[in-house]
C-alpha cells in the first residue's frame, strides 16, 4: 500500500488494535476504540516511532516520511514531512509528562520494543499474496500444535482462512488471546510479512493476558485509493474476507455467494468513499497537517540525508 502522500494506491487488509486502558490521555469511552485512538494519539505515536527508529533528528525533529530526490548525481532520500516534538507534544502535556505517564503504564506494551510512549495501540497490514502464505502457515501450525479444535471452539470452524477467523471477535477473551499468541509465536519467516507489526501485536497480547486488559480490534477490508476516493473490494460483511482470492475477479452482479471462510451468505458489492469517509489510517499521510522538514530548519544537514537503499526505506 502506498502511504507516502501519493494520490493512488492499494490499501491492504488491515487490523488496528488497542489495549482498552483508561489513563489521562484516554479518559473517555470512545478512546477505547482502535480507530479513534489512532487518530487522537497519532502525534505521540509518530514521536515514539521516531525515537524507536532513531529518526528523532537534532533530538527534537520527528521525520515521518522521506522523499526521493537526485542530489549530486546520486539518488537519496530527503526528509519529507515532520514536526518539532517540543511543540507538537504540548497538547498532550509535553514530552516529560508523556514519558512519566507511559513509563509504568501496564498498557504501554510496546515499551519492550523501545517504544517510549503510547505503546498501547498499533496495526497489522497484509497484501493478498502475504495473506495466502500466512494463512497456509497458520493452518499448518494449528494442525502441528493440535490446536485446531480449540481454535474452532474459540473462534470459528474454518477449512481455510484461519487468518480471518482470528479477528471475528472484539474484544478478545483471555483464552482467545492465548491461542493467538501461541499461533503467532510459531510463525516461521514469511515473505512479505511485516515482522515488526507482528511483534508489536504479540507484545500487546502478552500485556492483555498478563494485566487482564481487554484488547479491541477493528478490521478494514482491502481497497484502493484514487484521486481522493476509496473503493472497498467486495468482502464478507461478517469476517471481512475478500469475496475472491484475486483482486482481478469481479463479483457476479446481484448474485448471493457464501463466504469461503465463515460460510456467511451475502451479495457482494463494491463500496466507494471519499474525504473524511476514508479511514484515517489511510488518509493522514495525505494531510497538510505536518509541515515539511525543510521549513523547520534553515538547512537540512548532510547527516539527515539517507542513501537510496530500498531495504533501509522499507523498514
Amino acid at each position: 500500500m502506498r502511504e507516502n502522500g501519493d494520490d493512488m494506491g492499494d490499501t491492504f487488509q488491515t487490523m488496528i488494535w488497542t489495549l482498552a486502558y483508561r489513563c489521562p490521555l484516554r479518559d473517555s469511552q470512545e478512546l477505547m476504540e482502535p480507530q479513534v485512538v489512532h487518530e487522537r494519539l497519532l502525534v505521540p505515536w509518530l514521536y515514539a516511532q521516531a525515537v524507536q527508529k532513531s529518526e528523532l533528528l537534532d533530538e527534537d525533529i520527528c521525520v515521518i516520511n522521506y522523499t526521493w530526490e537526485k542530489r549530486g548525481g546520486q539518488s537519496v532520500w530527503m526528509p519529507g514531512q515532520g514536526f518539532r516534538a517540543s511543540e507538537a507534544l504540548v497538547p498532550f502535556g509535553g514530552r516529560e509528562r508523556l514519558h512519566e505517564l507511559c513509563f509504568k503504564c501496564p498498557a504501554n506494551a510496546l515499551s519492550s520494543l523501545s517504544f517510549p510512549v503510547v505503546g498501547c495501540f498499533g496495526r497489522l497490514s497484509f497484501d493478498i499474496e502475504t495473506l495466502h502464505r500466512l494463512d497456509s502457515c497458520l493452518g499448518s501450525i494449528l494442525d502441528t500444535q493440535g490446536a485446531r479444535k480449540e481454535f474452532e471452539q474459540l473462534f470459528i470452524a474454518v477449512r481455510r482462512g484461519a487468518f480471518f477467523g482470528m479477528w471475528m471477535y472484539s474484544p478478545l477473551s483471555a483464552a482467545q488471546a492465548r491461542v493467538l499468541l501461541a499461533l503467532l509465536e510459531g510463525l516461521p519467516e514469511i515473505k512479505g510479512l511485516d515482522v515488526d507489526s507482528v511483534q508489536q501485536f504479540m507484545a500487546a497480547l502478552r500485556a492483555s493476558i498478563g494485566y487482564n486488559i481487554p484488547i479491541h480490534i477493528h478490521r478494514i477490508p482491502m481497497g484502493h485509493v484514487d484521486c481522493g476516493y476509496w473503493s472497498v473490494m467486495p468482502h464478507c460483511p461478517r469476517c471481512k474476507a475478500p469475496t475472491y482470492l484475486s483482486n482481478e475477479q469481479e463479483p457476479p452482479p446481484g448474485k448471493s455467494v457464501n463466504c469461503w471462510v465463515c460460510g456467511f451468505g451475502y451479495v457482494p458489492e463494491s463500496e466507494w468513499f471519499r474525504g473524511e469517509q476514508i479511514p484515517f489510517i489511510f488518509r493522514w499521510y495525505h494531510s497538510d497537517k505536518f509541515p515539511r522538514v525543510a521549513d523547520l530548519v534553515s538547512e537540512i544537514p548532510e547527516s539527515w540525508i539517507r542513501p537510496h537503499d530500498f531495504e533501509w526505506h522499507k523498514r
